[in-house]
């Protein structure tokens, strides 16, 4: 399967680009500015600890 969206078109990519997770480093702009820009973006889930705020996280990842 070939993942294709503007990005990889433009720069003849076969393969998309993954923005890596940083631990403490990778927050909510940052993922969103990686979406935006057609990269897939991950994070790890341990930079959001505090109870509920993972799930908030999410639904704000989803809604945009």
């Amino acid at each position: 399967m070939i993942y294709k969206n503007g990005f990889t078109e433009t720069l003849n990519l076969r393969f998309p680009l993954v923005m890596a997770s940083m631990f403490l480093v990778t927050n909510v702009p940052m993922l969103k500015a990686g979406m935006e820009a057609g990269i897939l973006a991950c994070f790890p889930s341990l930079n959001f600890r505090k109870e509920g705020e993972l799930d908030s996280v999410l639904k704000e990842l989803n809604a945009f």
